[in-house]
């Protein structure tokens, strides 16, 4: 039985460095990602009228680093 837990430890161990290292080689395509997050959630606020215009844009600064900026007409 204890045989059986270290292999499925190991197999969850090495599962994890890899998930890990491709988390990390997709890290660069984050600028693209918050932006469209951001211009989702804000698309919703301005349907309901709480905002009339909006524009974002993030740029990568550096390794998980970046600048947001965001322009609203309330």
């Amino acid at each position: 039985m204890t045989e059986r837990h270290s292999v499925l430890g190991d197999f969850v161990a090495s599962a994890t460095r890899v998930l890990v290292r491709v988390a990390l080689a997709f890290e660069p395509l984050a600028p693209t990602a918050i932006t469209l997050f951001m211009n989702q959630q804000l698309h919703r606020y301005k349907e309901g009228g709480v905002i009339g215009d909006y524009k974002t844009h993030t740029k990568r600064l550096g390794k998980y680093h970046y600048r947001v900026e965001l322009d609203m007409d309330l």
